[in-house]
């Protein structure tokens, strides 16, 4: 690799000079394996710089990081964590490469033991879909093209994996101009899995890990487009003023007519979450927990998020932390530490020990999803925190700090 060459593209890049096809040899070079030690060393080069000359080290870190993100899409990320994490995560969705190496102080490096402890590979596209009649289908497994018909309706999966649903026009009644029964299929991932599909509206759905839709194969003829969802998923629905789209959890109803908006409810999650990316829905719960006031249904705005536990309650939100797991990556910020390993249970498909966990432990951080498990831990380590260990096959939390 071209040392010389990766340094002046990636200057180029942060300075916001860098041409389409540079910014594209820079993502190729950086797919390489030495790609990273190249960076570290530049890092520690620059670290070291700014001890030898003596001034405020924080100043000039903080002058090389504004210009880092000089460029617009990195301003939320300055604003969002304190700067150690920052540069981690510029340099994260600069690179894609999850955690680039970067020094907590310039006294010393960070050191882990996690790698040799855990290094689980991360998620992938991995669903079953079962269809009305009890059929079931491995997606994954699965050839390009036709994989099933049903009631009239084509299912075809894309050169990209993706699902779609495409009815014919002729199957609104029966021939006795009776309406047919709805048949209804079922998309689930399992831990360590996502998948996208497209239901037979035009809507458009991310499963994340752990997450299972049931939807009907065919909304045609139907009063409303109602579909149930167990996990976590971003929707895209198609626009249909006279068909409403009803998303239902086990604790509510999303009420929409065309919007974009991402639903956090797994079963094992103290609270669901509704945030509004586009558009406009209406939350309303519906859970035995949900009464009196509590019961009351709230409009959402984009931006806002409705997080249902035993009230709802509507607050301001940055949307990009409720949708980072759909763009391939963790954003933690003060993200409690039991939500993080939960997120790590699903992704990883691994089991975490909570029991020596103790309440309010928030941590901040973005790091991508395609990397080992052990990078995640690592960088949770590197706030000098907390540390891990397994045991039995399990995630212990070693050792935890305020």
């Amino acid at each position: 690799m071209e040392i010389h060459r990766i340094i002046f593209l990636y200057d180029l890049n942060r300075r916001g000079e860098a041409s389409e096809a540079e910014q594209q040899e820079l993502r190729l070079l950086m797919e390489d394996e030495h790609a990273e030690p190249i960076l570290k060393n530049y890092w520690d080069k620059k670290w070291d710089e700014l001890s030898d000359t003596g001034e405020d080290d924080t100043e000039r870190l903080e002058e090389i990081f504004e210009r880092i993100i000089a460029q617009k899409k990195f301003q939320r990320t300055r604003k969002r964590f304190p700067y150690p994490y920052a540069i981690a995560a510029t340099l994260a969705i600069l690179f894609g490469v999850g955690l680039v190496y970067y020094r907590l102080t310039h006294h010393s490096a960070a050191t882990t033991e996690v790698a040799s402890l855990i290094d689980a590979a991360p998620g992938r596209d991995l669903a079953v879909l079962m269809l009305a009649d009890g059929r079931k289908i491995r997606l994954s497994a699965s050839n390009n093209g036709k994989i099933a018909e049903e009631s009239g309706v084509n299912i075809t999966k894309t050169a990209n994996g993706q699902i779609f649903y495409q009815p014919r026009t002729d199957q609104g009644e029966n021939s006795d101009g009776r309406s047919r029964a709805v048949a209804y299929n079922t998309i689930s991932t399992p831990s360590g899995g996502k998948y996208c599909i497209n239901l037979p509206d035009g809507s458009k759905v991310w499963l994340n890990a752990a997450t299972t839709l049931k939807f009907p194969s065919d909304f045609a003829g139907l009063k409303a487009r109602r579909v149930e969802l167990s996990g976590e998923a971003y929707f895209e629905v198609a626009h249909n003023k006279s068909i409403p789209f009803i998303v239902k959890t086990a604790a509510q109803e999303v009420l929409v007519l065309g919007t974009h908006f991402n639903i956090n409810s797994y079963g094992n999650e103290l609270e669901t979450k509704t945030t509004l990316l586009e558009g406009k829905v209406m939350v309303r719960p519906t859970s035995n927990q949900a009464v009196g006031r509590s019961a009351v249904s709230v409009v959402l705005k984009p931006g806002e998020m409705a997080t249902l536990r035993d009230s709802v309650k509507v607050d301001r939100v940055d949307p990009d932390i409720a949708t980072a797991w759909k763009d391939g990556n963790f954003l933690f910020d003060e993200t409690d530490l039991r939500s993080i390993l939960r997120q790590l249970e699903r992704w990883y498909s691994v089991k975490v020990d909570y029991n020596s966990i103790p309440e309010g432990r928030s941590f901040n951080g973005l790091i991508s999803r395609e990397v080992k498990l052990s990078k995640v831990l690592e960088m949770l380590e590197l706030t000098g925190r907390i540390k891990f260990e397994t045991h039995n096959g399990k995630i212990n939390v070693k050792s935890i700090k305020n």
